[in-house]
């Protein structure tokens, strides 16, 4: 069995601490311009199986499960 490596030193609680500002105002001007529908779909996460390629056109799903008969 192979060891986890333990980190040698701390991790901070958020990554790339420079650059957080600079994301945090992407992330703030992107959910600006997304309407309401917008954010409610990028919550949902379709199986690959019940969906059509219209519906991909149509809504914006957050992510798509494709997965052997998963529901």
């Amino acid at each position: 069995m192979t060891p986890i490596a333990r980190p040698t030193a701390p991790v901070p609680a958020v990554a790339h601490l420079k650059i957080w500002p600079t994301a945090n105002a992407r992330i703030e001007a992107l959910l600006k311009r997304m309407s309401v529908a917008d954010k409610i779909s990028q919550l949902i996460q379709v199986n690959i199986a019940s969906i059509e390629l219209l519906d991909l056109r149509s809504y914006k799903h957050g992510s798509i499960l494709n997965g052997r008969d998963a529901d």
